[in-house]
C-alpha cells in the first residue's frame, strides 16, 4: 500500500512540476511551478522542479570541518549547495545503474529555543542534479536562495505545535473543512 501511495505521489509531483531549466545563458529561464515534497526527491523525478524537504538530520553531508556551519546559520540562511550521489552500493563494481546525482543544502527555519537541540529548526533540502554537469544550474541556485526565506515563513511555532519549527503551519484556508 505504501509503495502505491509513493508511486502516486511521484506521478503527481512529476505532472505538476515544471521542467527544470539548465540553461545558464537565459537569466529569466525559471520553472513556472515548484513542487515541495515531504522527504527526499524520488527516483524518476529528474529534470523536474521538485524540491524535497527532509526534517530529520541522520546523515553527515558536511563532514567534521564544516559541520559547525549548521549551528551558525541564522534564520532564513542556507549553506552552500553540495552535490552527492545516492544509490551507490559501495562495492566498487563501477556499475552506475541505480545511482543518481542530487544537490542538497540546509536552511534554518527558526532559531532553536533554549530547551531544544541546537539544530532544531534546521532542514535539509534536495533536488535532482544533472548527471553530466559540473555546475549548479541557475534555476537551482535561485530556488536555494528563495528556500530559506519562503520556508521560514511557513515554520510552525512552539506554542502552536510541539514539533515546531520543523513542521509547517498551513495557511488557515488549508485547514478548513
Amino acid at each position: 500500500m505504501q509503495g502505491a501511495m509513493l508511486d502516486a505521489e511521484r506521478a503527481l509531483a512529476a505532472a505538476l512540476a515544471s521542467p527544470l531549466p539548465l540553461d545558464e545563458e537565459d537569466p529569466d529561464d525559471a520553472p513556472d511551478t515548484l513542487v515541495l515534497q515531504d522527504g527526499p526527491v524520488r527516483i524518476g523525478e529528474a529534470g523536474r522542479a521538485v524540491l524535497g524537504y527532509i526534517k530529520s538530520l541522520h546523515t553527515d553531508y558536511l563532514g567534521a570541518e564544516r559541520g559547525p556551519l549548521l549551528r551558525e546559520l541564522k534564520c532564513s540562511e542556507r549553506t552552500p549547495i553540495l552535490r552527492f550521489t545516492v544509490g551507490d552500493t559501495g562495492e566498487g563494481d563501477g556499475d552506475a545503474a541505480g545511482r543518481e546525482q542530487r544537490f542538497t543544502w540546509f536552511v534554518r527555519l527558526a532559531e532553536a529555543e533554549f530547551y531544544q537541540h541546537p539544530l532544531a529548526g534546521v532542514m535539509r533540502l534536495e533536488m535532482h542534479a544533472p548527471e553530466d554537469a559540473d555546475f549548479v544550474p541557475r534555476a537551482v541556485r535561485d530556488i536555494a536562495d528563495l528556500s530559506g526565506t519562503l520556508l521560514s515563513k511557513l515554520a510552525s511555532q512552539p506554542h502552536k505545535d510541539g514539533r515546531a519549527p520543523r513542521t509547517w503551519c498551513p495557511p488557515p484556508r488549508w485547514s478548513r473543512r
